[in-house]
């Protein structure tokens, strides 16, 4: 029943790798503005930017 449904004539492989596309920039432009914070707040400190996620996630928080 499941596998049936994916041969309907409205089911185009196009419109998967538009969604998959669409889902990857979102992504991208949503990490933007943290990549901005971190990189602001690392020259204004003098600190090193961090180089893992961790470190990064944790580093505007540091005073």
């Amino acid at each position: 029943m499941f596998l049936e449904n994916g041969f309907f004539p409205h089911n185009k492989f196009w419109k998967y790798i538009v969604g998959s596309i669409l889902i990857i920039l979102a992504a991208t432009i949503g990490q933007i503005p943290l990549a901005i914070a971190v990189a602001f707040k690392s020259f204004s400190s003098g600190k090193p930017y961090p180089t893992t996620d961790t470190g990064m996630m944790k580093f505007y928080l540091q005073i």
